[in-house]
């Protein structure tokens, strides 16, 4: 049922070593006779190589997802985050490959919910409704994020997200960061992650997929990330594509894609209509927990979502920190940026789309 997730024999399957048999049938197999465990704990010592952290991880989604109780959770103890990590991504990787609820603690919204708001999302299918769009940039090698939210006829709101990483150093990164960003590369079609040439990601990759969304679709603006933004820019002068800064409803218009600031980090500003984080992660959960968008099902969003963790300040605004997340985040980021900028757009009112419909010229 399991797979390997790293390593010479990744994706063939987990088979249990002798000590791994002995262990589980000593601590599932052996029962008193009211039926309960004779073993409720165990200490567990073996050399390097002896396939321990899967074999936890195994246990850990067992018992969470499949041992009958309610709410169960397992925790991944480590001497530090990094060791206490090689666990967690192991069970993340085995989730996401066979579909396996894992229920993690610290999921940074009830992962029942996330899991209910995943869907199809085809592009396609969207063309002649508003939408916005998000973007975050990597700044050497790791993972750019662009995501595109579409409205409804009814207001429901649809997200997809398209990453973008460097094939130098893939199988390295991939290694280090417990996740198989090779092999969802190899699957472009399914998962959104394209691998670039390079050793730093080329923006006119990102630039020339922004041009084609804008060109199939009605974009009203694209929120952005300061950082990196200027190579963005660069880009997309290099391949012949207008956009210009927004930076005050007094200033006049630019020509072409309108490039909107939102702002990173738990601080609330209160500038008109200035787009922050607190007020976009609400949003978003909002509309997670009312089920009034789809997100489009991908097992590098669900990486990043399993991933996120956010901070807050002493008034409880919250961001989502990429320091003290457990891996790559960009995906919700963007998500949040894309629902923040919509709905902002929308003023927290019920959409003008939702009365009357979209009109067709």
């Amino acid at each position: 049922m399991l797979t390997i997730t790293e390593g010479t024999k990744v994706g063939l399957p987990f088979h249990l070593l002798d000590w791994h048999k002995f262990v589980a049938g000593s601590l599932f197999g052996w029962r008193k006779t009211s039926g309960r465990m004779r073993f409720r704990s165990a200490w567990l010592e073996t050399g390097k190589g002896q396939a321990k952290s899967p074999f936890m991880a195994a246990i850990g989604l067992y018992m969470t997802g499949f041992y009958g109780v309610a709410r169960a959770r397992a925790f991944a103890i480590g001497q530090d985050k990094a060791t206490a990590n090689v666990l967690f991504k192991d069970a993340v990787a085995k989730r996401l490959y066979m579909g396996i609820p894992l229920g993690s603690n610290g999921f940074w919204i009830a992962e029942e919910a996330w899991q209910a708001v995943q869907g199809k999302v085809d592009r396609s299918q969207m063309r002649g409704r508003p939408c916005w769009l998000s973007l975050d940039l990597s700044k050497k090698n790791d993972l750019t994020a662009l995501t595109v939210v579409w409205i409804g006829d009814d207001g429901h709101l649809y997200a997809k997200t398209w990453y973008w990483t460097t094939q130098q150093g893939l199988a390295d990164r991939s290694r280090a960061d417990q996740t198989p960003y090779d092999q969802w590369a190899e699957k472009t079609a399914e998962t959104c992650l394209t691998a670039v040439p390079g050793a730093v990601i080329d923006k006119t990759f990102v630039a020339a997929e922004v041009k084609r969304i804008c060109q199939e679709h009605e974009v009203e603006f694209l929120a952005f990330d300061p950082a990196g933004m200027a190579d963005f820019m660069a880009a997309c002068e290099e391949i012949g594509f207008e956009v210009w800064k927004f930076e005050h409803p007094d200033k006049p218009e630019g020509i072409g894609l309108k490039l909107v600031n939102h702002a990173q980090g738990p601080r609330v500003r209160f500038e008109d209509r200035q787009l922050t984080m607190p007020r976009s992660i609400e949003k978003l959960e909002d509309r997670i927990l009312q089920k009034t968008i789809t997100i489009d099902a991908s097992p590098v969003t669900y990486s990043c979502a399993a991933n996120a963790m956010t901070i807050a300040d002493g008034q409880e605004n919250r961001a989502f920190d990429k320091k003290q997340s457990r891996g790559r985040i960009d995906g919700m980021v963007t998500i949040a940026m894309a629902v923040g900028a919509a709905d902002n757009e929308l003023g927290g009112e019920p959409s003008v789309y939702e009365s009357r419909g979209l009109l067709t010229v």
